[in-house]
């Protein structure tokens, strides 16, 4: 490879302008965005980014693997599973946004091949995380309550709580349970 490595991206919400930020300072060219199937995002992201290549079909620029060394797939839960399968298959880079899917049917068959997908799990790395991952391995007491989900927030479309945040966001608290105390908890308890 000659020059900077080119990124694809598929997704254009507002992580996805964190990703594109944070792929540019480590050296990469992003070349490539699509979004959902005809977007009507992604001329004004591309623009915003100084992207010069748009994609009408996020399923098309998954499969165009010759046309990007590295990928993150930045886009809806129900998208998402399937973008993995067909970008891991180039054996490139693939960031995937979480949660890829919400039941072990949908992603079970991913992880075998897994090797090149990284799961964007960005809590594990907040300041207090780490000092709690610290003062655990040092073998400190520990009771770790989590409340899940962190909110519910208001749909004014639906005209009540959208429940499906629910088990969009709680991902985050039961990653960051599996990260510091990776070999379990001595004693589990959950209260409804």
């Amino acid at each position: 490879m000659s020059g900077k490595p080119r990124l694809a991206i598929i997704g254009t919400g507002s992580i996805s302008d964190f990703h594109v930020a944070a792929a540019k300072a480590v050296g990469f060219s992003v070349d490539h965005v699509a979004a959902s199937l005809n977007s009507v995002t992604v001329a004004t992201f591309a623009k915003r980014h100084s992207i010069s290549n748009t994609w009408s079909s996020p399923i098309e620029l998954a499969k165009s693997q010759d046309q990007w060394d590295a990928i993150v797939l930045a886009t809806t839960t129900e998208a998402l599973a399937q973008l993995v399968e067909l970008a891991m298959g180039s054996k490139k880079p693939v960031l995937a946004e979480k949660p890829v899917g919400v039941n072990s049917k949908q992603i079970g068959h991913l992880v075998e091949n897994s090797e090149n997908v990284l799961v964007g799990f960005n809590r594990r790395y907040y300041a207090p995380v780490q000092e709690a991952k610290r003062f655990i391995e040092r073998g400190g007491p520990s009771i770790v309550r989590v409340e899940l989900p962190e909110s519910v927030p208001w749909n004014v479309e639906l005209g009540r709580r959208d429940n499906k945040q629910v088990r969009l966001n709680s991902v985050h608290g039961f990653d960051l349970v599996n990260y510091l105390f990776p070999h379990g908890a001595s004693t589990l308890s959950f209260d409804r």
